[in-house]
């Protein structure tokens, strides 16, 4: 019983976006080597030790007393196994001091939390992962600037389902500080969409990118439509669905390596079959 809660902490799925990332990032620069491997093992133990932490300081579960102790342990394992290369350790560290500095003062500052997002889950794991691919730093930089920029203007979503419990804690977000705040996020939301079907244009994609241009649309629709509807926690699960769809098109436009797609697509299905069709029976259960 305590192992589940502990996994449950953990909140592992949310690593699959810079998991994602790093692929796209090795489809753009070469072929999936086991440093890469490693760096994706650091970037869940991290985010899982962080969310046991937080876990245990927000009451969130009911959690076993060793809690701490194991979450400091995954902090070091991870570092130990970063070790093995200079660039996964520069990542690694960045993504524990980015991730304490998240907890503490990045909620109280406006953008401050969309901020550190971009760069701990967009623009980390995109240049870490580019570099050890053996990418240059010149070609590295815009994909990892481009990464950011997408995730801060849609992360901004994520607020909108936590606008009560964020304005308790006195979190600053559009939702809590304005009157207008969903319709600016809906705003960043749209433009980070049109970002991502830029990439036709920005990357030199097929033809073939224009469909996975019209499901994002069509997700960005529905989307839209739901935060009308006062049903974020939906609209969250789009977005991040949404984002998986965007980067397993550009893997699929950038490299024929078996390994990566078959890693994309399982993280694909890992997100929209298995933990999102879950919520969604959680959400309607609830709701009877």
């Amino acid at each position: 019983m305590e192992i589940g809660v502990l996994l449950k902490a953990t909140r592992a799925y949310r690593t699959l976006t810079p998991l994602m990332v790093m692929l796209v990032s090795v489809a753009f620069a070469g072929k999936l080597n086991m440093g890469i491997a490693a760096l994706m093992l650091a970037n869940i133990l991290i985010y899982s030790g962080a969310s046991i932490h937080n876990a245990v300081r927000d009451n969130d579960f009911r959690m076993p007393h060793y809690s701490g102790k194991v979450s400091t342990a995954l902090f070091i394992a991870a570092i130990a196994i970063s070790f093995s290369d200079k660039i996964m350790l520069a990542a690694a560290l960045l993504w524990i001091a980015l991730g304490f500095f998240y907890n503490t003062l990045s909620r109280k500052i406006l953008f401050g939390d969309s901020a550190v997002i971009s760069v701990t889950h967009f623009a980390i794991p995109s240049m870490s992962a580019s570099l050890m691919a053996g990418a240059s730093i010149k070609s590295s930089v815009p994909l990892a600037a481009f990464f950011m920029l997408i995730g801060f203007l849609i992360t901004q979503t994520k607020n909108l389902k936590d606008r009560e419990s964020d304005k308790k804690r006195d979190y600053a977000t559009l939702a809590t500080r304005f009157s207008s705040g969903t319709k600016m996020t809906k705003a960043l939301l749209t433009a980070s969409f049109v970002a991502m079907m830029s990439s036709y244009f920005i990357f030199g994609l097929s033809a073939n990118y224009i469909f996975y241009s019209a499901a994002l649309a069509v997700i960005l629709f529905f989307s839209l439509s739901k935060i009308s509807k006062n049903e974020e926690g939906i609209a969250l699960m789009l977005t991040r669905m949404a984002l998986l769809v965007f980067m397993l098109s550009l893997i699929l436009e950038k490299t024929s390596d078996f390994m990566v797609i078959s890693a994309a697509l399982a993280m694909c299905y890992i997100y929209i079959v298995v933990i999102s069709a879950g919520r969604m029976r959680d959400m309607a259960a609830g709701a009877k």
